[in-house]
């Protein structure tokens, strides 16, 4: 019975845009650059899109200390998870089932915080996810510092996941794949010598090939219905 569970490897994806620059037979050498310009490549497209399936379905949760206003990467209570994204929602639980949402603010806004509720404590209302280069030296900041011990609960987006081994698949819905193949191939066309006509072909398909990667984030909603009202 035919199916949709194919599986399309690293080696396979390099090997496949190394072909479409021409080359049927990469080295080890070559092997090895095309693996580290995919990891580039994931990176770069990590952050400009929404992925669905990074996202979490079951929220984190996190315990305040009081007097603590920021909380690193970790495995511990009072820790956040590596590799976090984004934060898509956050709130303090109570112990009977109350949620109050936080606001997220960027940096700019909480640099400002920080500097005038420096000394401030009670129930926090704004938190801030602090970028590193890093994602283990990533924090989650908390304003006012809290003056008790609370349960904090979140779902964030995560990073997508590396391909660090020759066996591991893409972090990609199954229709991006080709998509990958396209963009990685317009990245090691320069190194190959191609002819301009060539490579300006392998560009424009590789960035149509990133657009359509960003056309796919997103979900299919029904529209709201509309009930005429006359007066």
């Amino acid at each position: 019975m035919s199916n949709s569970d194919s599986t399309l490897t690293r080696d396979r994806i390099i090997r496949r845009a190394f072909k479409r620059v021409g080359l049927d037979s990469p080295s080890t050498t070559e092997m090895a650059d095309g693996a580290e310009v995919l990891s580039d490549v994931i990176a770069e497209l990590d952050p400009e899109g929404k992925h669905l399936w990074t996202i979490s379905n079951t929220e984190s949760e996190l315990t305040l200390v009081s007097g603590q206003r920021s909380y690193a990467v970790g495995t511990g209570a009072a820790n956040i998870p590596n590799y976090i994204q984004a934060i898509q929602s956050i709130v303090i639980e109570d112990g009977v089932g109350s949620r109050t949402p936080l606001r997220l603010i960027d940096k700019n806004e909480s640099l400002t915080t920080w500097e005038l509720q420096n000394s401030s404590v009670g129930d926090p209302y704004l938190a801030y996810l602090e970028i590193a280069s890093d994602p283990a030296d990533q924090k989650l900041h908390f304003f006012p510092t809290p003056s008790a011990a609370l349960t904090i609960k979140f779902t964030y987006q995560r990073m997508l996941y590396d391909m660090d081994a020759a066996s591991d698949t893409p972090d990609l819905l199954r229709s991006m794949r080709l998509s990958l193949i396209k963009i990685l191939a317009m990245e090691l066309a320069p190194d190959f010598g191609m002819p301009d006509t060539s490579r300006q072909i392998l560009v424009a398909e590789g960035e149509q090939a990133k657009r359509k990667i960003k056309e796919h984030n997103h979900e299919q909603v029904d529209p709201v219905s509309v009930v005429a009202k006359y007066y």
